[in-house]
């Protein structure tokens, strides 16, 4: 799992970080992974990491995934919802380039690319699973069926 600039335990702030830093974060895992390993990695990716997946050629199991700007409108909504200012979705400051990279941006399809969504999503999926968009909820769940679903789906599709 890469440590995306700007995230986490970064040195450096959100606002000081552009679209091409995270594909470089992602492409710089990649290429650890492949050094120690000795092949490309597979990708898991949830929800709006399926948006760097492109970064690199491998093998993608991509649950829910979402384009950049429906989850930057669910952002903004979670926090107008929490008397928070729109303009820093999450309470996070955006740079410019990234806000506009990812409102840009969509999930792209692609043949390497294992889609699961829930049950209650009528997208096109490869596979769907039982539960509830925990990305929805105001407060953390742990829903352990959708976890082993999640896991057993992960094994099934490196199996596969």
């Amino acid at each position: 799992m890469p440590d995306l600039p700007g995230t986490g335990e970064s040195l450096r702030t959100l606002e000081t970080v552009g679209w091409q830093d995270w594909l470089s974060a992602v492409k710089s895992a990649a290429s650890i992974v492949e050094s120690v390993a000795g092949n490309v990695p597979s990708i898991v990716a949830f929800r709006g990491g399926a948006l760097l997946d492109r970064a690199i050629d491998a093998p993608t199991w991509r649950l829910a995934p979402v384009g950049g700007r429906s989850l930057l409108s669910d952002l903004r909504r979670s926090t107008i919802a929490s008397g928070g200012d729109p303009a820093h979705p999450a309470g996070y400051t955006l740079s410019h380039d990234l806000a506009e990279a990812l409102a840009a941006n969509d999930t792209v399809p692609t043949p390497s690319a294992h889609t699961v969504r829930l049950t209650t999503d009528d997208r096109p999926a490869d596979t769907r699973i039982d539960g509830v968009p925990l990305w929805r909820r105001p407060e953390p769940e742990f829903d352990a069926a959708m976890a082993e679903a999640i896991v057993s789906n992960i094994i099934n599709w490196t199996r596969a």
